[in-house]
């Protein structure tokens, strides 16, 4: 299946904002409670953080769209390389229940390492929660690596992410 990916403007911020609320939630609400969850997404899903990175020059996010209604979003950090000069971070990945298993995952990790081959970077990296063993999967089979772990924490709740990379270059 083809999807329409577009790179996201401040236009697309209030679509982006609830598709990024609703699909986060989704995914974490039965791990966490509700006030981390609320915390979480007053700090990272409020105007002012996506004002900030829409309208900056070191985050950029893509959209995948179908029928005028957002699929999928990718964000990627452009400056963000774990410490090792040369990586893009993908930051954040979602996919609506609807369209996941149906290739809108791969498309967006595909239009990442574009992304990244786009500002010559070496790598694509990512923290994943070492609880979510589905997709540990779905990167180990689009050629990611793990290479470390580090601590993200959510709300007041630290939680251990794997990190994983993957080469772009031949």
């Amino acid at each position: 299946m083809e999807y329409a990916i577009r790179k996201a403007t401040i236009n697309d911020l209030k679509e982006l904002q609830a598709f990024a609320r609703r699909t986060f939630a989704d995914t974490y609400r039965a791990y966490n409670t509700p006030e981390n969850m609320q915390y979480y997404h007053d700090l990272v899903f409020s105007d002012e953080s996506f004002k900030k990175d829409l309208n900056g020059t070191t985050v950029v996010y893509y959209i995948a769209w179908e029928t005028e209604r957002i699929m999928g979003y990718i964000k990627l950090n452009i400056t963000a390389d774990q410490g090792t000069a040369g990586g893009i971070e993908l930051e954040r990945i979602y996919v609506s229940k609807e369209q996941k298993g149906k290739g809108l995952g791969k498309a967006l990790v595909q239009k990442a390492a574009g992304v990244g081959r786009e500002y010559d970077r070496q790598y694509l990296w990512l923290g994943v929660w070492e609880r979510n063993d589905a997709a540990q999967g779905f990167y180990r089979k689009l050629g990611f690596e793990p290479f470390g772990t580090h601590v993200f924490m959510l709300g007041t709740d630290p939680q251990e992410d794997i990190l994983m990379k993957k080469n772009l270059r031949p």
